[in-house]
């Protein structure tokens, strides 16, 4: 056993009877890391797009991204799908439409109807992280 290993041991009870005979791997068919998708860089941070990786369908697109402290992505819409976000660190306002301002925190989760128009601004002084699930991705809606 290594190290880490060891750490999941005695640190989870939820791995109590859970085999540990093999070696974790950085490389696979069901494995999208970071960096390793489409990616789409701009002056606020970076989108990912990492499930087309691993998985080939019209029905979703999971990615992840980042906004730098300070930046904010300005509103725009996505008429094709809608979107699901979660946010893993940091704080950062959300917008959603014309008249829905959220504070937002880790775990916290924004949900997008398509065609409506939704901004992020990070606050906080540390990368704004973030899950995206674009659901329906390239079906617009009538």
């Amino acid at each position: 056993m290594n190290k880490y290993y060891d750490h999941i041991h005695t640190k989870h009870k939820y791995m109590e009877g859970v085999s540990m005979d093999k070696t974790p791997k950085r490389e696979g068919k069901y494995l999208a890391k970071f960096g390793g998708g489409k990616a789409f860089p701009s002056n606020y941070g970076i989108y990912v797009e990492q499930s087309d990786q691993v998985l080939s369908t019209d029905n979703f697109l999971v990615g992840s991204s980042y906004c730098l402290p300070g930046q904010k992505h300005e509103a725009h819409k996505h008429p094709e799908h809608d979107e699901i976000i979660v946010f893993l660190n940091a704080v950062g306002i959300q917008t959603v439409g014309d008249d829905e301002v959220y504070e937002v925190r880790d775990n916290d989760m924004v949900y997008i109807p398509a065609g409506i128009p939704h901004s992020i601004e990070n606050i906080s002084n540390q990368p704004l992280k973030m899950v995206i699930v674009k659901v329906n991705k390239g079906r617009v809606r009538e």
